[in-house]
């Protein structure tokens, strides 16, 4: 473990317990709610001068570089510190409208984030600064999805240092490669706020003169979703939730090629809400309404023949409200009892709660998270335990604990999944029996930002990001999770992952927005059906003998005809 000097004279021990990320270009340690980067070749590090200049960056909520970190003993420069956040989530989480409805993020809460990622944008503009790589993958939300935060602010354009970096995706094709100003960093926020608002990149879509991956002639010749030839995807989020002088000057900016400075964010043209899709039967699928919620729906679970679904304010059992809540928590899982009702779990000020329908309380445990896996529930300790919670009835419901797994102290919980990472290397814990999980290294992960992930029995799809760059990866594993089958679809468009397993093995899959995937493993390949009722951004269930998806607050059983 390194030590290190801060400014040539602070002495800091880093030790393994510090340790927070690693990536290309180094290693990233926090303490004390300070973040140390440490170069892999301190030769590739940013200028001292550079550092010297971000120093001077007093916009708010802008990670920028602090202080210089040398090695002790050749008094080198090797990094950097910076401050820390903790608890936040990529700003890609924003662009799904799912999640949105997950966690009842409003379209005012989504205006000010906008607005204040304008304000920071401008005051680093009059600071004499270009961030030049304005991408999406650089910024961070906190948890209460109100703070934006800058990362990764290493290749912004100092007085005496020119931008270092680009996504493709957010170029400016009015200048030449590698250079920026103003103007072109506007462009970049006009394409990152766009899909916030609506979820889809503003030069997406399909076009009938444009291959779907053709994304830099598009720009060039501004074609965007405001061609009236370009078909929008279900998934999109309506653009009458964008503010009205807003909406004018990204058509300005989208259509006409024009170059400017935004306007603040005015009133709205409509009235503020998300737009529930209209579904009905097209082509190759039937769809049937199975029933209509008071409020959104969070998840549903099949169990005993019955569907729970899941609210911000209640539980349904079929059509019937089943349980309401008090008040508002963080997470809330089911736990399956095969013949009785199920348990309901969950977490409210770092206690995992477990309870019957009727409120009586069944057990309780110390935890910082909590997941479920096929009906079972799983909490991770203070210590990074996981501890698989299960119940059994003899005469009374017994809670009984068993730690299944001890994790690192960088981890992220996804469903059915947790992503470890141990030094740059990317572990996957998966509990898939009762008592039973695997710890396994997939190297393939190696580098890779996770930014959404799902397990489902012995089938794992992740899309990871790199080099600015979006991958996806379905994993097969056997039946004892010690190995794998491995397949990889490199630049896709963003998207969450969103699929489930029939109960004949079959998996169907949402993938380029509207088209499902149908595939049963790695080997007997693939069958995909266009023009799916349900989207990407519409959770499919197993329903036991049938499909079923959520949209908004109404649930839907789905068919191929």
């Amino acid at each position: 473990m390194p030590n290190v000097l801060i400014n040539g004279n602070v002495n800091i021990s880093l030790g393994q317990s510090d340790y927070k990320a690693q990536g290309g270009e180094g290693i990233v340690y926090v303490k004390n709610n300070i973040a140390y980067k440490i170069y892999h070749e301190p030769k590739k590090m940013i200028p001292e001068g550079k550092i010297l200049e971000l120093q001077k960056i007093k916009t708010e909520n802008v990670l920028a570089p602090k202080n210089i970190l040398y090695n002790p003993k050749t008094l080198k420069a090797i990094g950097f510190t910076m401050p820390y956040v903790n608890d936040t989530e990529y700003l890609t989480k924003l662009f799904s409208k799912q999640f949105k409805n997950d966690h009842a993020i409003s379209i005012s809460q989504i205006i000010e984030i906008i607005s204040k990622m304008q304000k920071q944008l401008q005051s680093l503009h009059n600071e004499k600064i270009i961030v030049g790589d304005y991408n999406e993958m650089n910024f961070l939300i906190d948890s209460s999805f109100s703070i934006p935060y800058h990362i990764d602010v290493d290749s912004y354009q100092t007085d005496n240092f020119p931008c270092t970096a680009i996504m493709d995706t957010i170029r400016d094709r009015r200048l030449p490669f590698g250079k920026f100003d103003d103007l072109s960093d506007w462009f970049s926020w006009a394409i990152v706020s766009f899909q916030v608002y609506t979820g889809i990149h503003p030069f997406k879509g399909k076009h009938p003169d444009y291959k779907i991956n053709d994304l830099d002639e598009r720009m060039k010749n501004n074609i965007s979703v405001f061609n009236k030839e370009v078909k929008l995807p279900k998934s999109c989020q309506d653009f009458s939730m964008i503010p009205k002088n807003q909406l004018d000057w990204y058509k300005t900016i989208f259509i006409n090629g024009d170059r400017s400075t935004p306007p603040i964010p005015g009133a709205l043209g409509f009235v503020p809400g998300f737009i529930p899709n209209i579904i009905s039967a097209i082509g190759k699928f039937k769809v049937d309404l199975i029933n209509e919620y008071q409020e959104n729906i969070i998840d549903v679970n099949y169990f005993n023949n019955s569907a729970y679904v899941i609210t911000k304010n209640s539980i349904y059992c079929n059509n019937s409200k089943w349980y309401s809540f008090s008040k508002n928590y963080s997470k809330v899982k089911l736990a399956n009892i095969l013949g009785n009702d199920p348990i309901i779990a969950y977490l409210e000020n770092n206690l995992a709660h477990f309870i019957s329908k009727d409120n009586v309380e069944i057990g309780k445990i110390q935890a910082f998270d909590i997941m479920s896996s096929e009906g079972r529930i799983y909490t991770i300790s203070e210590t990074n335990q996981l501890i698989e919670n299960s119940f059994e009835k003899i005469g009374k419901i017994l809670h009984l604990t068993n730690q299944v797994a001890q994790l690192c102290s960088i981890y992220k919980v996804f469903e059915g999944v947790i992503i470890q990472d141990i030094f740059g290397k990317r572990y996957l814990t998966i509990p898939y029996e009762h008592q039973k999980c695997t710890n396994i290294e997939i190297p393939e992960l190696y580098q890779y930002r996770i930014i959404d992930a799902k397990r489902l029995k012995n089938i794992l799809i992740l899309i990871g990001e790199k080099n600015g760059k979006y991958d996806k990866f379905t994993l097969f594993f056997n039946s004892d999770f010690n190995s794998y089958e491995l397949k990889k679809e490199l630049d896709i468009s963003y998207m969450i992952v969103n699929f489930m397993i029939k109960q004949n093995g079959i998996i169907a899959s949402v993938i380029n927005e509207d088209t499902l995937e149908l595939f049963i493993d790695n080997k007997k390949g693939s069958k995909e059906l266009s023009d799916c009722p349900a989207d990407i951004n519409m959770k499919l269930i197993d329903g036991i003998n049938k499909v079923t998806f959520i949209n908004q607050n109404k649930l839907y059983s789905l068919q191929t005809t």
